[in-house]
């Protein structure tokens, strides 16, 4: 008999943490594109 994977439930704070972690990513993503330097960048 297979072993079920059982799914693990996050905290609203982990999925919190997630969102504003995608969010930062397309920040990050959308400033690279234009061109800003990578001292900048960091001092997000």
């Amino acid at each position: 008999m297979a072993k079920q994977r059982l799914k693990t439930k996050l905290t609203r704070e982990e999925v919190n943490n997630q969102y504003v972690n995608s969010i930062f990513k397309e920040f990050i993503a959308e400033k690279k594109a234009l061109g800003r330097e990578a001292d900048t960048l960091k001092a997000y």
